[in-house]
Parts: C-alpha cells; sequence; structure tokens
C-alpha cells in the first residue's frame, strides 16, 4: 500500500484566548493517511444532533462508567504537558520501552496517532537502554520520516514494546534525535524542518497505530557510518512498525473512545485506547458505521455539497481541517463564527458497498475558549483542502470527543469485515 502521508500542521502562537495572548500552544506533527457503487441502505448517523454540554470549562471529564482498563487498554489523556509547551488537543498514552537484556523505561506522553505508523520516541526519553541498532553491510540505519508539519530524523533500533498486557519483541522504531546518527542533514529538512524536538511533537514520542503495519513509503532511509549518512539504495528488511500489529494476540485494530466534552472545552479529559477488533469482549464493532478505507486509507467525504475524495479520520490532527462557508478566519487560520454552528457531513467508502455514514463538524469562535486553562476542544476548525479527487476533510480528535472510533488494520480481519476499515460509534 503506499499512503498518502497526510500528517498533523503544527499549530504555532494560538493567540487570543478569553483574555489573554498564549504564544507558544504547539502542536506535534501527527499523522493521517488517508470507488464504489452507490449504497441502497438509509446513510448511517453517527453522533449527529448528540450535543455536549454547553460548558465542561475548567473541568476533567472521563468515560461514563469504571476507568479500570483491562489487559488490553490503557488509558489516553489530554491534558496539560509544560515540559512540551502549552498544548491542545493531543492525545497521550504511556509505553513501556525495553532493550534486549530486559531493562525497561516508562514512556510517558507519547502522542497517540491514528494516521501514522511506527513508535517514534525522543532519545532522551530512552537514554540508557542503549537499544541496539538496526545495521546493514554498510553502516547502521536511520530515518527521516516525513510530516506535513516537518520531518523528525533519528535512528532505528529493536525494542521491545509494552503496553497494558500486551507486548511485541524485536519492534524496529525511531529514536528521535539519537546522537549517534547526527543532525539530520539536508536531504531530510528538504522535505521539512526537523519536528524532532519537545515542542515539535508536543510530547516524548509518537505512536503511530494507523491502518498499515509499517511506515514504508512515508519517509526515507539512510545508512550512515558515524554522523555521516546517505540515502539508503534498498528498503530495510524490518523497517519501523506499528508494534501493534506485532502483539501476540489483539493485533488486527485498535479502537480509541473519549469522553464528551462542552461547546467550550475542558481542563482535561480521559479515554481508552482498546486493542484488537472482535478479539475480546470489550472491543466489538457488531453495532459500529462502518466505512471501508481505500489502499491509501482513504474515504470521500462531501460536505457543503462539495466532495473530498481523499478524505479520514487523524487522531494525531490536533483540530479539524476543512473547508467551511465561515467568512471569517481568525489571525491563527482558525474559522471564527458568529455562533456555534454545526455542519453536517457524509462519509462514503471508496471501495465496497457500504453506506454513507452522516457525522457532523462543529465550529466555535476561538475567542469564547480559554486556552490558558483548557486543553480539551471538540469543536474548533481551520481551513482545509479545496474540494476534489485529491481534497480531504481530516477529521482531527475533535471527531473522537464523545464516540468510539475503531480502525480495522490493512489485511486484518474481523465478522465486520476486512481491513483497511474505519468503525464509528
Amino acid at each position: 500500500m503506499s499512503p498518502r502521508v497526510a500528517m498533523r500542521r503544527a499549530i504555532a502562537a494560538l493567540g487570543l484566548c478569553a483574555s489573554a495572548a498564549l504564544s507558544t500552544l504547539l502542536a506535534g506533527c501527527g499523522g493521517g493517511s488517508n470507488n464504489q457503487a452507490p449504497a441502497a441502505a438509509a446513510p448511517s448517523s453517527v453522533g449527529s444532533g448528540a450535543a455536549a454540554p454547553a460548558s465542561t470549562s475548567g473541568r476533567h471529564v472521563t468515560l461514563a462508567g469504571a476507568m479500570t482498563p483491562a489487559s488490553n487498554q490503557v488509558p489516553v489523556t489530554i491534558g496539560p504537558y509544560a515540559a512540551a509547551g502549552r498544548t491542545a488537543n493531543l492525545p497521550y498514552v504511556t509505553v513501556t520501552v525495553c532493550n534486549s537484556t530486559g531493562r525497561c523505561v516508562n514512556v510517558d506522553h507519547v502522542v497517540l496517532d491514528t494516521g501514522s505508523y511506527g513508535l517514534r520516541v525522543m532519545a532522551s526519553a530512552v537514554a540508557g537502554l542503549d537499544l541496539s541498532p538496526q545495521t546493514t553491510a554498510s553502516g547502521t540505519l536511520a530515518e527521516c520520516a516525513y510530516f506535513l508539519s516537518g520531518t523528525t530524523w533519528g535512528s532505528v533500533a529493536q525494542a521491545t514494546v509494552q503496553m497494558g498486557g500486551e507486548l511485541a519483541r524485536d519492534v524496529p522504531i525511531q529514536v528521535i534525535g539519537d546522537s549517534a546518527a547526527g543532525a539530520s542533514p539536508s536531504a531530510c529538512t528538504h522535505h521539512g524542518a526537523d519536528q524532532g524536538s519537545l515542542t515539535g511533537l508536543g510530547g516524548n514520542g509518537l505512536l503511530g497505530v494507523g491502518l498499515r503495519a509499517d511506515d514504508v513509503g512515508t519517509g526515507s532511509y539512510f545508512v550512515c557510518s558515524g554522523a555521516a549518512c546517505s540515502r539508503a539504495t534498498t528498503l530495510p528488511p524490518q523497517p519501523v512498525a506499528n508494534p501493534v500489529w506485532l502483539f501476540a494476540s489483539d493485533n488486527n485494530g485498535v479502537i480509541v473512545q473519549l469522553p464528551a466534552v462542552g461547546r467550550t472545552g475542558t481542563a482535561t479529559a480521559t479515554g481508552l485506547l482498546t486493542f484488537g477488533i472482535d478479539t475480546e469482549p470489550d472491543n466489538s464493532i457488531a453495532n459500529y458505521a462502518l466505512v471501508a478505507a481505500d489502499a491509501k486509507g482513504n474515504f470521500t467525504a462531501t460536505l457543503q455539497g462539495s466532495v473530498y475524495g481523499s478524505s479520514f479520520i487523524d487522531s494525531g490532527s490536533n483540530f479539524t481541517y476543512a473547508t467551511l462557508p465561515e467568512p471569517t478566519v481568525d489571525a491563527n487560520s482558525m474559522y471564527a463564527p458568529a455562533s456555534y454552528t454545526t455542519y453536517p457531513v457524509q462519509l462514503k467508502p471508496n471501495v465496497g458497498t457500504d453506506p454513507t455514514v452522516t457525522t457532523e463538524i462543529a465550529a466555535i469562535n476561538p475567542s469564547a475558549l480559554n486556552f490558558n486553562i483548557d486543553t480539551a476542544f471538540d469543536d474548533v476548525v481551520s481551513p482545509g483542502s479545496a474540494p476534489g479527487a485529491n481534497g480531504s476533510v481530516d477529521l482531527g480528535l475533535n471527531s473522537f470527543y464523545g464516540h468510539a472510533s475503531a480502525l480495522l488494520f490493512w489485511g486484518k480481519s474481523c465478522p465486520q469485515g476486512a481491513g483497511p476499515l474505519y468503525a464509528l460509534r
């Protein structure tokens, strides 16, 4: 599969927040990737009209019911992370990384990204583990990963990755900013500025659990002799891999559940990341609306009568990026409607015969929000691409609040179908 790389855009200087300017609100560089005959069935509806409370500003919200994760689940938190600067709508998980001798570290504040593939951690977060580098006959392996907001550069190493009760051995990961690989070469930064820092990423790493098994096609590999690196002429036998794919079980997909937040945001939020689809009592998608993805991980979205053929759902996009009819865009490139407004959007698979799924995009004037207190928002929208076959509606983390969103991986299956597949409830 050759996905279109559509990683999260950086949101620098997210301006006036109720009463104060916030000059360091940054997003990281998460990811998103992206024809069927008309379906006879009526459209399914996901979340339309299900309004969140008018205000939960300054509060913490969690999923309804017990928040005791099962062995195939880990918490997802949205909240401030001072080391990375002010952040908004960045979903964090903790990942345990171990070396070949069994020594481990817990890496917290790793951004959960359903639109990219593979684990990438800051070298400072795994210092002392001495992870085994991937080598070739000519030297050690490094990677330049591409994102819309820039690039990350670092060596490729083998690690054991554990989350909850799930474990994957011999996982190729990217160690961002590893001194062994030297500085990011011009052949990498040519594709975008180096985002390999706490403030660039918005956290200590990036966990890509998107629809694919590995990140081939979403960057370039290099062979290094010391700090001298040249582009690899062949693909590595073990490219940076989606760790969930390598779990012994519960490895065919993920489900992300986040609580509803109020129109003016909430201070923090806690949800769940569940591993596996229809492999345990807690991960059935029997009552979900299905949206099959094409070979690029995309579907068609229809918004305000315009068609966007390369649309996707991406927890690594901190806000939604879509073209709305709003006349006003504020100084921070955010739509600023005169009043809270919702826009229906229809999601139609580019392959298969699944029916259209209807959801909605909500937009609020950012001046009504307080980014100094709150970090979780479900109604901030920035202008997106033009319509057309290559245009996209990027349904970012906004679209995850108050819902369960599942991804069935490419080549995997469950009773409801075969991947790549999105499933929404």
